[in-house]
Protein backbone atom coordinates (compact mmCIF):
# COMPACT_ATOMS: atom_id res chain seq x y z
CA UNK A 1 0.00 0.00 0.00
CA UNK A 2 2.65 2.52 0.87
CA UNK A 3 4.17 1.61 -2.18
CA UNK A 4 1.46 2.69 -4.22
CA UNK A 5 2.76 6.66 -3.69
CA UNK A 6 5.38 6.85 -6.30
CA UNK A 7 6.81 9.95 -3.86
CA UNK A 8 6.63 6.81 -1.18
CA UNK A 9 8.84 4.13 -3.45
CA UNK A 10 11.55 7.38 -4.31
CA UNK A 11 12.07 7.52 -0.94
CA UNK A 12 11.87 4.46 0.17
CA UNK A 13 14.59 3.27 -2.70
CA UNK A 14 16.43 6.55 -1.84
CA UNK A 15 16.71 5.34 1.85
CA UNK A 16 17.85 1.54 0.71
CA UNK A 17 20.22 3.16 -1.45
CA UNK A 18 21.90 4.76 1.15
CA UNK A 19 21.86 1.52 3.87
CA UNK A 20 23.02 -0.28 1.01
CA UNK A 21 25.97 1.65 0.00
CA UNK A 22 27.02 2.83 3.44
CA UNK A 23 26.48 -0.83 5.05
CA UNK A 24 25.51 -3.24 3.73
CA UNK A 25 27.89 -4.02 0.15
CA UNK A 26 31.19 -4.39 1.96
CA UNK A 27 29.34 -7.46 3.39
CA UNK A 28 27.59 -8.94 0.46
CA UNK A 29 27.73 -8.88 -3.27
CA UNK A 30 23.98 -7.91 -3.93
CA UNK A 31 21.17 -7.01 -2.56
CA UNK A 32 20.03 -10.92 -3.14
CA UNK A 33 22.31 -11.99 -1.31
CA UNK A 34 21.35 -10.09 2.03
CA UNK A 35 17.47 -10.64 1.34
CA UNK A 36 18.55 -14.35 1.65
CA UNK A 37 20.48 -14.38 4.51
CA UNK A 38 17.70 -12.55 6.49
CA UNK A 39 15.54 -15.19 5.18
CA UNK A 40 17.73 -17.83 6.59
CA UNK A 41 17.80 -15.71 9.77
CA UNK A 42 13.90 -15.95 10.10
CA UNK A 43 13.73 -19.53 10.48
CA UNK A 44 15.87 -19.55 13.56
CA UNK A 45 14.72 -20.55 16.91
CA UNK A 46 16.91 -17.18 18.38
CA UNK A 47 14.83 -14.30 18.65
CA UNK A 48 17.81 -12.00 18.48
CA UNK A 49 18.68 -13.72 15.44
CA UNK A 50 15.51 -13.00 13.67
CA UNK A 51 15.41 -9.43 14.48
CA UNK A 52 19.11 -8.55 13.62
CA UNK A 53 17.90 -7.55 10.71
CA UNK A 54 16.16 -4.77 12.20
CA UNK A 55 18.62 -4.06 15.25
CA UNK A 56 21.05 -3.34 12.40
CA UNK A 57 18.66 -1.13 10.16
CA UNK A 58 17.98 0.80 13.52
CA UNK A 59 21.07 1.50 14.80
CA UNK A 60 21.88 2.57 11.27
CA UNK A 61 19.14 4.92 10.56
CA UNK A 62 19.45 6.68 13.85
CA UNK A 63 23.27 6.65 13.23
CA UNK A 64 23.53 8.09 9.85
CA UNK A 65 24.42 11.62 9.11
CA UNK A 66 24.12 12.88 5.55
CA UNK A 67 27.70 14.66 4.82
CA UNK A 68 25.70 17.12 2.34
CA UNK A 69 22.77 18.40 4.94
CA UNK A 70 24.18 17.51 7.63
CA UNK A 71 21.10 15.85 9.05
CA UNK A 72 20.28 12.39 10.23
CA UNK A 73 18.38 9.90 8.39
CA UNK A 74 16.12 9.87 11.47
CA UNK A 75 15.00 13.36 11.81
CA UNK A 76 11.34 13.86 11.29
CA UNK A 77 10.45 9.91 11.59
CA UNK A 78 8.56 8.44 13.96
CA UNK A 79 10.55 6.01 15.86
CA UNK A 80 11.39 2.52 15.04
CA UNK A 81 9.61 0.17 16.03
CA UNK A 82 10.14 -3.61 15.01
CA UNK A 83 7.67 -6.47 16.53
CA UNK A 84 10.12 -9.44 15.07
CA UNK A 85 8.46 -9.71 11.79
CA UNK A 86 6.93 -6.09 11.00
CA UNK A 87 9.05 -3.12 11.28
CA UNK A 88 7.27 0.30 10.81
CA UNK A 89 9.79 2.73 9.83
CA UNK A 90 10.03 6.01 7.68
CA UNK A 91 6.80 8.01 8.06
CA UNK A 92 8.06 11.16 7.16
CA UNK A 93 6.78 14.27 8.51
CA UNK A 94 8.38 16.97 5.51
CA UNK A 95 9.15 16.47 2.07
CA UNK A 96 12.31 14.95 0.58
CA UNK A 97 13.93 18.15 0.58
CA UNK A 98 15.63 17.11 4.21
CA UNK A 99 17.13 13.90 2.92
CA UNK A 100 19.95 14.86 0.28
CA UNK A 101 22.91 12.16 0.60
Amino acid sequence: MALESPKTARLYFYQLNIYWKRNLHNTYLTIDDYVDQVRKEQDSNDINLRRKWASDLGAFVNAYVSKLTDQALADGYEDFQSNGSNLHVLRKEEGLGALSA
